[in-house]
């Protein structure tokens, strides 16, 4: 409601404001790890800066692509964020996304942006309307949110292995400071009591 009704939002924690400006820019460029996971649902990964220059980040068994960054050194411990929305989903047999794959891969033509494709099984699926949400429970236990456009949807059942995909670009890259797993515990409770 405060993204629809809004000109400019501020998030606050602990009484500080922890970012301000349009929805919009709160929703899709959140500044830190507590406004990317008060303000909407994210995917996380917590990983590691491995190449600023080319945008390679380790987080876990995956190796992200995201946006080249300035702001971050290699090797600083950072959180990429990943909107539901912001992924795609392909069934065995399906052509995935395009790409570069989450181990590196190269997926097809060398001019082709970064794509990270992650592999799992759907947990649930749930109709909202204009989109369907999945729960997808990843090889190595993670579990990840796809929203798809219900039209998109259609034929994708609970068990079945699918590929989720989503572009470097979709990738958010906050560092990971001392605190940031503070304000992510709050931000967590105070949406649970909404």
């Amino acid at each position: 409601e405060a993204l629809a009704i809004s000109d400019r939002i501020a998030v606050m924690a602990h009484g500080h404001i922890e970012q301000l400006g349009p929805p919009e820019e709160i929703y899709s460029s959140p500044q830190s790890l507590f406004a990317a996971t008060f303000v909407g649902n994210s995917n996380q990964f917590r990983g590691v800066l491995t190449s600023a220059d080319e945008g390679l980040c380790q987080a876990g068994p995956y190796t992200l692509h995201v946006s080249p960054t300035s702001g971050l050194r290699n090797g600083d411990q950072v959180m990429v964020v990943v909107r539901p929305e912001e992924m795609t989903i392909s069934g065995k047999g399906e052509p995935a996304a395009h790409g570069v794959d989450s181990n590196g891969t190269e997926a097809s033509a060398a001019h082709v942006t970064a794509v990270n494709q992650i592999s799992g099984s759907i947990d649930l699926r749930t109709f909202l309307g204009p989109f369907t949400r999945f729960h997808v429970r990843t090889n190595d236990d993670t579990a990840l949110i796809a929203d798809v456009p219900s039209q998109q949807a259609r034929g994708y059942f609970v068990a079945q292995h699918v590929t989720l995909s989503f572009p470097a670009e979709a990738c958010q890259l906050l560092p990971l400071a001392a605190g940031e797993a503070e304000l992510k515990r709050i931000a967590e409770a105070e949406a649970e009591a909404v």
